[in-house]
């Protein structure tokens, strides 16, 4: 739109100049100064291309720093050059014209119709891919901060143990969870680990199921099958009848003679 507008204005302008103070004995037609802007600046554009490459890798290594600044202009001053030195060519070639001839006066001309602008125009270019690079940067950083702030927040929960009850760590990865006991409905035994089994989530743990038992069996969990540790809390209802033992989940885990023997004793225990 930057652009635009300076084709229009630069149109109108010469335009104006013209009709004004009789520089032409032909009438000019808008439309075809339009044309004429509008060619010089896709000549300023497409040496904006190379431009625009090389002022990125300047301001992305440090941004818009006082070194970067005097390694910038020289290359906005050659581009400028190059620039109203196509346009010079594509104007003598368009108006069929002798190169020798016509070439320094057109070069002079258009280095002050053009020059500053283009100049200027190179000038907002460097800006705006800056100004780019730092919204980039930016968004960069707000997503790194969104991801430590959800991985902060994942960390408060699996660390806030109510009441400083005593839990499991289990590993995964370079990540150490640790699951409150009150939160284990029952434990499995899967080969040589265990499966850690939650409302919402399972785990497995690299350990046997003797060591664990030895080490629940204080916080109500008792060990109904060779396969498995129940958390007592999680009971809906025992049938001795089938040998069965149904959870607050409506899961059904079988139980050994020797657990049903033991889960008696600790109900005994635990009853009024």
């Amino acid at each position: 739109m930057f652009i635009l507008g300076l084709i229009v204005f630069d149109t109108v302008q010469q335009h104006y100049y013209i009709s004004t103070f009789n520089l032409s004995t032909q009438p000019i037609l808008l439309g075809h100064l339009l044309k004429s802007h509008a060619i010089r600046w896709v000549v300023w554009g497409l040496i904006g291309i190379p431009f625009g490459i090389y002022v990125w890798k300047q301001v992305k290594r440090g941004g818009l720093s006082f070194r970067s600044l005097i390694l910038i202009f020289p290359v906005t001053v050659f581009a400028v050059i190059i620039s109203i030195f196509l346009v010079t060519l594509i104007s003598i070639w368009h108006q069929d014209l002798n190169v020798s001839e016509a070439f320094m006066e057109y070069y002079i001309f258009f280095t002050f119709q053009k020059g500053l602008t283009f100049f200027m125009a190179y000038g907002m270019m460097v800006i705006l891919l800056n100004n780019h690079l730092q919204m980039l940067r930016v968004k960069s950083q707000e997503a790194e901060i969104v991801n430590l702030t959800q991985t902060s927040k994942e960390l408060v929960e699996n660390f806030k143990l109510r009441n400083d009850e005593p839990f499991l760590s289990i590993k995964t990865g370079n990540k150490v969870n640790p699951i409150a006991l009150n939160d284990i409905i029952w434990i499995q035994a899967d080969d040589y680990c265990v499966r850690i089994h939650t409302e919402h989530q399972s785990y497995t743990l690299r350990k046997s199921m003797k060591a664990l038992e030895e080490q629940l069996s204080p916080f109500r969990f008792i060990r109904i099958h060779r396969g498995a540790l129940l958390n007592l809390h999680y009971i809906e209802q025992i049938n001795f009848e089938s040998s069965t033992v149904r959870l607050h989940n409506e899961r059904e885990l079988p139980i050994s003679r020797s657990g049903i023997k033991t889960l008696k004793n600790r109900i005994k225990e635990s009853s009024l």
